[in-house]
């Protein structure tokens, strides 16, 4: 409930609605893919909350950043996690331009993954990732990344992910199941 914590969120959306995903899809991937605004729900997009949407706006974005007390953008790495992705570093390219365009000073760090992943593990690096991932059984397999003791680390740690993540992940009633994936989606969303 802090201001610092509103100014987080500020600037995620920010970042987030400065980056053009169908452009992306439509020219980097030749429209072979879609949009999406939260990670791991490929292959389940019929059971997404369709509110999941950040639309390209890069006038907004730039007023958000002022607004979180960033009127002249930051600094900040930002990698591809290169792992054979078709057009993975182009995006991610295409990303830090968005960025770019916003105000950011962006590094653009190419890295193979495989000397990426340990920064993940000891909890050592500090920027954003392109990060590709494929389909799960279940969202929720992927948002097991979000909680504290997890040996993965997207730095996007908080008890509230902890609590109900761990609650999602052990439901065996499916219905109730996608319900709590959802919940946890929409909150990881907004």
């Amino acid at each position: 409930e802090s201001e610092e914590w509103a100014n987080a969120v500020k600037v995620k959306k920010a970042l987030n609605i400065a980056i053009d995903r169908q452009s992306i899809v439509d020219e980097l991937l030749w429209g072979f893919g879609q949009v999406q605004s939260v990670r791991d729900w490929m292959g389940h997009e019929s059971r997404a909350n369709p509110d999941w949407v950040y639309d390209y706006d890069p006038e907004l974005a730039r007023q958000m950043l002022a607004d979180a007390g960033y009127p002249d953008g930051f600094s900040i790495t930002l990698t591809p996690a290169i792992r054979g992705a078709p057009s993975e570093v182009e995006a991610c390219e295409a990303v830090a331009q968005y960025w770019e365009a916003i105000g950011l000073d962006v590094t653009l760090q190419h890295l193979p993954y495989s000397t990426l992943r340990p920064s993940f593990l000891n909890r050592q690096y500090q920027g954003a990732t392109c990060h590709t991932v494929g389909p799960r059984l279940s969202p929720i397999v992927g948002a097991s990344n979000y909680q504290t003791q997890s040996v993965f680390s997207y730095g996007t740690h908080h008890p509230w992910l902890d609590e109900n993540v761990g609650d999602a992940a052990t439901e065996v009633d499916p219905a109730v199941a996608w319900e709590k994936n959802v919940t946890v989606y929409d909150w990881i969303f907004d």
